[in-house]
């Protein structure tokens, strides 16, 4: 069933604003937010998010207020190994409306977090102390409403944030409306959101940087299966590769693999080629995987025999 949950985004700016303008930063933000479902599935061992869409709900043309629904596609796995460094309660268990206050949390902080890394990556040397003490206004919000503690909801958040560039570009675009006006604020659901102060220390642009996709070919590699879905091969699945990284990332399959096979075995041994970029630090940002082949032999079966 999906979490569907509704936000009200208001800039206070004084002059109305172009409609283009106000477009484009929605484009930002469904860019931004794209990271939340990962940062769900860092907090949550059972969750794996399958998709998430935005809906305007209402928006006209010189308008200040945008009125958006989420709505994220998740899949509980009762089985799912633990595949983070995070052992906390599941989601599962909790009521429908704490999911929605959940999420929409996650979904708000994301931004934040990923406006703060902007900051800290191009512009170390500026101050973030209106940033800073936003974040922490969530966090606690976010403690309250979860009972996961600050600093585990940092660690997920920030992770989230650096595992994808065009999140921390979809941020800096998100508030862009605001800068028109240096005494504009930006609430979500009528509470304080960014304040002029914090909107001021966020960057107008970000400089270009060299994100250039690299590919490794992996052959006869162990792969262990995370998280599964036997109706397709393009999305919802999650393997580790210990060749590449410990990390779950995502996996594509090729058709000519049998899906219900591959959902029934924990390892197997395979043909995968890994994509991923790097930023000026070295740190993989984005990456996933595609997996042509897999060995149903003698090999794969001593593999998953060890792992029973």
């Amino acid at each position: 069933m999906d979490i569907v949950f509704d936000q009200e985004i208001y800039y206070s700016n004084k002059q109305h604003l172009p409609l283009g303008e106000v477009a484009k930063s929605l484009l930002a933000l469904e860019k931004a937010t794209a990271i939340a479902p990962r940062a769900i599935e860092l907090l949550y061992k059972d969750v794996i998010a399958h998709d998430f869409e935005i809906i305007i709900d209402e928006l006209h043309s010189g308008s200040l207020t945008e009125k958006l629904k989420y709505y994220l596609k998740p899949v509980f796995q009762k089985q799912l190994e633990d595949a983070t460094w995070i052992d906390i309660e599941t989601l599962e268990g909790k009521t429908p409306e704490v999911k929605e206050k959940i999420v929409a949390l996650i979904f708000i902080a994301v931004v934040l977090f990923a406006l703060y890394e902007a900051k800290q990556r191009f512009f170390p040397n500026s101050p973030t102390n209106h940033i800073e003490q936003q974040i922490n206004v969530t966090l606690q919000a976010g403690r309250d409403i979860s009972g996961i503690d600050e600093e585990t909801l940092r660690k997920a958040l920030t992770q989230a944030v650096q595992e994808d560039q065009d999140a921390i570009k979809g941020a800096v675009g998100f508030v862009k409306p605001a800068k028109r006006d240096p005494d504009a604020s930006i609430q979500i659901d009528g509470k304080p959101y960014l304040s002029s102060q914090a909107i001021a220390e966020i960057p107008s642009t970000l400089p270009d940087e060299d994100l250039r996709e690299r590919a490794i070919d992996l052959a006869n590699t162990t792969i262990s299966i995370r998280a599964t879905d036997k109706d397709s091969g393009k999305k919802g699945w999650a393997a580790t590769i210990p060749e590449f990284m410990d990390r779950r990332i995502r996996i594509h399959i090729s058709p000519d693999i049998d899906l219900n096979y591959l959902a029934h075995h924990d390892v197997v041994v395979g043909n995968v080629t890994v994509f991923y970029s790097t930023d000026d630090a070295g740190r993989i940002m984005k990456p996933h995987a595609h997996l042509f082949s897999i060995d149903k032999g003698e090999t794969a079966s001593l593999i998953n025999k060890d792992n029973l």
